[in-house]
């Protein structure tokens, strides 16, 4: 069985207990209920990508992402890896 838990931001860590759960296929994970579902309902999401053991929500095409957990062992999932990407600044 593998393991996901939630990402608490620093800000909210005393007001919030992690979501967790265990799962044992990568469509289990992505079409859980809860914190993994909501990040992939919001505007402009692409997929899921990790990041080592980070489990990242990657929005416009890349340009926005967010950590929304932790995988106990990501080498059990096909999921591309993350790579950030950032736009260049505008000339003026």
């Amino acid at each position: 069985m593998n393991k996901f838990t939630q990402r608490i931001p620093g800000g909210f860590d005393p007001f919030m207990e992690p979501e967790t759960f265990e799962f044992e296929t990568q469509e289990e994970l992505l079409n859980s209920q809860g914190a993994v579902k909501r990040f992939a309902e919001m505007e402009n999401f692409n997929e899921y990508q990790l990041d080592d053991n980070l489990l990242m929500a990657v929005y416009e095409n890349g340009y926005r992402w967010w950590c929304v957990g932790y995988i106990e062992e990501p080498e059990k999932l096909n999921l591309p890896k993350w790579e950030p990407k950032f736009r260049e600044e505008e000339e003026e």
